[in-house]
Order: C-alpha cells, then structure tokens, then sequence
C-alpha cells in the first residue's frame, strides 16, 4: 500500500474514532446529568430505550476505536482491501455513535419536560438542543433517525412523545401523523415554533374528545415557546383511548411529513 494512501486512511479512520469518542463522553454526560435532575426530584420513572442506547453508544465507540488502532496494524503488512475495511468500520460506528447520541438528547428532553425552567434542567436542555441543532444543520435530522418506540406504559409513552416533540420544535417545519385502532392525530410545527394538533376518529368510536383535552372540533394549538409537556401528555392520553383505554400496550403507525413510516 502506497505511503500517501496509508496516510490518508488513516487520518480518516482517527477521525471517525474521536467523533465516536466525544459522542461517547457527551452521551454519558447527559445520562449521569439527567438522573442526577430525575434523583433530586424522586422520579422513578424508567426512560425508555436509553439503556439501550447507552450500550449502543459504548459498544460502537469501542469499534470505531479498535478499528482505528487496527489500520495501524494492517498498513504494516496487510492490503488495501484491509485497510479500506477498517476505514468504513471506524466510519459506521461513528455513525452509529452519533445517532445514539441524538436519541439520548432526546430521551433526556422528553423526560425533563415536566419538571419547568429549574436551572439544571435548562442547562440539560441547552446541550441537548445544541447536539440535535448541529445535527440537523449537518443532514441528520429528526425525519432521517426515525420514531423508534420503546415505551410499554402511559408514562414511557408521554417521555418519547416529549421528546421527539422537543425535537421537532427544534427543526420547525415538520408534521407528524400518529394512526391508531379508532383514529388519527397530527401533529405540526411551523418555521416560527409554533405547534398544533388534530384528532380524528372512527366512525363508531365512543372516545369523548372534550374529555382528553380537545376542542369540539378535535383541534389544539400551543403558541411558540410551547410547554412540550401538554401536547405529549394530550397526545398518549388519547393513542391510549384509542387503543381500548389501556397503556400496557399501545398500538400506532407515525408517518413523517417526507413519506417515512414506521410501525410501533
């Protein structure tokens, strides 16, 4: 393998690594900062998913950095072919580190959001919204990493509502579509913050909208800055209703302003 290409393959697979590296640190950051808020507020409520990503986080961070250190070891006597492996490896798990790190900030979001403008929370909700801000400036924005649920009650639910609400606050412009058993919710932000929602259900159904929090005509609105409390918790409230009245396993389809779907 030529000297300049080693050089180069190199430089490439040391940078993925120091971005998984600063993800990694960044994630824990905010993982211990978030249940140290949660600890002082004797909040026992479980995060959903953000165990999970954690080890995501660890796991490919580990990965970028092995492979890293290994192009090291193949440029001394392996081929082009290894070296290049190592290379893209480095480069996934980088990846990989960033969209965990993006799901944690949101996670952390969603959960605080319920807790008001204390000091702590503001300083965990500033470094949150800067990570998904540079993100989304860079491509990978709330439509492009998707709506992963994790949640198996109504507290779990409102948390991954919050949170992916905070984040389309953030990025303005987004709709987000919820089906279930007995209707439908949408859910917008314009370019200025501003959120509203919509409800419509079945025919047949017996949900009394009023009762969740809707007006007569299945419509709310939160003027820009919203509080994302009230809308995740209408919004789980009424997926709940329209699976029959129980959180222990909610069913729904989210379908995104750019045609993505995800089934829960």
């Amino acid at each position: 393998m030529e000297l300049d290409d080693f050089i180069t393959a190199l430089n490439q697979a040391n940078e993925s690594a120091g971005r998984a590296a600063l993800t990694l640190v960044q994630g824990l950051g905010l993982n211990l900062l978030l249940a140290e808020i949660m600890a002082e507020r004797d909040d026992a409520r479980h995060v959903p998913g953000m165990t999970e990503w954690i080890e995501t986080l660890k796991r490919s961070s580990a990965l970028a950095c092995e492979a890293a250190d290994r192009v090291l070891d193949e440029g001394d006597g392996g081929g082009e072919a290894e070296v290049a492996q190592m290379v893209l490896t480095a480069s996934d798990s980088a990846i990989e580190c960033e969209t965990a790190l993006r799901s944690i900030a949101q996670l952390a979001m969603g959960t605080t959001t319920a807790y008001g403008g204390a000091s702590d929370v503001a300083r965990l909700e500033r470094t949150s919204s800067v990570i998904i801000a540079i993100d989304a400036g860079l491509g990978h924005g709330i439509f492009a990493d998707g709506y992963l649920s994790a949640a198996s009650n109504i507290d779990e639910l409102e948390i991954e509502l919050a949170g992916f609400l905070c984040r389309m606050n953030l990025e303005h412009g987004a709709q987000l579509e919820i089906t279930a058993p007995q209707g439908t919710i949408v859910v917008r932000t314009n370019e200025v913050g501003d959120l509203s929602s919509s409800v419509q259900l079945v025919a047949g159904s017996e949900i009394v909208l009023q009762e969740l929090g809707w007006s007569e005509g299945g419509t709310t609105s939160w003027p820009s800055p919203p509080v994302i409390a009230l809308p995740s918790r209408q919004v789980a409230a009424t997926l709940v209703a329209m699976n029959g009245g129980s959180g222990d396993h909610v069913q729904f389809f989210v379908t995104f302003n750019d045609g993505v779907e995800v089934h829960e």
